[in-house]
């Protein structure tokens, strides 16, 4: 099992404790080190999301969703974003895909 490089983790604490600033730099950290970390395209932009920045959080998570198509969770927070932007025909897409990839997916489905 492949664990997540000390900065994924401590970004996850700090953003888990609302410290959106020291998480971002912590995922911008794993970035400096593997520009393709999904995980940590899809975290930044759900930070981008939290400050009320839904164009660049819909480039981070776009670019979550293309470095690992097959993760619900970033369908799903695809969806959010669009759906913050008013983009409501994509969102519904993005969420169908979510629930595609898994039907049991609880927060899709709810959203």
């Amino acid at each position: 099992m492949n664990t997540p490089p000390p900065s994924l983790e401590l970004g996850l604490k700090l953003h888990g404790q609302g410290m959106l600033d020291e998480a971002e730099r912590a995922y911008r950290d794993v970035l400096a080190h593997n520009a393709s970390d999904p995980d940590a395209h899809h975290l930044l932009g759900l930070i981008e999301l939290a400050r009320g920045r839904p164009q660049p959080a819909l480039e981070l998570i776009t670019s979550a969703v293309q470095i690992t198509p097959d993760d619900e969770r970033y369908h799903l927070s695809l969806s959010n974003a669009l759906r913050s932007m008013g983009q409501s025909d994509a969102a519904l897409e993005s969420l169908t895909r979510a629930l595609a990839i898994n039907s049991n997916y609880h927060e899709a489905r709810i959203n």
